[in-house]
């Protein structure tokens, strides 16, 4: 079971925040308001920082001190934090930019696109370069970047997690996709999972089972009468 950590906003009523993201470090969160961006220390700690007037949300967050992806109106941009300033990288319109993810050296994004007649997951050059790359071939979304930038793990369509050796992606190549493991419950959400850094532990947010949110709850009451009885 997890458990909730110290609240981060504190809006007045009707204030919706959203699409939390974690700075490189994990030090800072990224999120967005209906009207602008706001950063925040992620222990709780200390006021808001606006950043920017934006109806933007937040996607990734490349190297510390570098820019942030953000999507608005199924666009996407990169937001400088030191100018204050939103350049678009991707194409306007016609692409899901939902999943879109920033790789760590902020010099690739990659996202899932059903421009081939199903969702498949590509990476592309951050402009001015120039390059894209498809990377899943059985279908595929929700890519994930390790820490390094050297990995990518997307999920197929019969709900497999795949990885993807990505060291020779800046020459327009990518290894094999390969599978680490099934997941044998339905995913919940956009952001469904996350990886941790280095790649080997996986976070998961999956649907309960019917069997299991139908169970009854049994609750005792005075239970230490009846063990002093005992």
């Amino acid at each position: 079971m997890l458990s909730t950590g110290p609240r981060l906003t504190f809006a007045n009523t009707g204030q919706i925040y959203s699409n939390p993201t974690w700075s490189p470090d994990g030090k800072r969160i990224a999120f967005a308001s209906p009207t602008a961006i706001y950063l925040k220390d992620a222990n709780g700690s200390g006021a808001e920082e606006h950043v920017v007037p934006s109806n933007a949300e937040p996607l990734s967050w490349a190297r510390e001190g570098g820019p942030i992806l953000t999507v608005a109106r199924n666009r996407l941009y990169l937001l400088s934090l030191e100018s204050k300033q939103s350049v678009p990288i991707g194409p306007e319109g016609g692409v899901s930019t939902a999943d879109a993810k920033l790789s760590p050296d902020a010099r690739y994004f990659a996202l899932s696109s059903g421009e081939s007649g199903r969702s498949e997951v590509y990476v592309q050059a951050v402009p001015p370069a120039n390059g894209k790359w498809q990377i899943s071939f059985g279908g595929g979304s929700q890519p994930r970047w390790r820490n390094d930038g050297k990995e990518l793990f997307f999920v197929s369509l019969d709900r497999k997690l795949m990885a993807v050796d990505m060291q020779a992606a800046t020459g327009g190549a990518a290894g094999a996709p390969r599978i680490l493991f099934s997941l044998m419950t339905r995913m919940v959400g956009r952001e469904s999972y996350d990886v941790a850094p280095d790649g080997q532990r996986f976070l998961i947010s999956s649907a309960v089972s019917s069997e299991t949110s139908d169970a009854p709850i049994t609750v005792v009451l005075n239970w230490w009468a009846d063990i002093k009885g005992n």
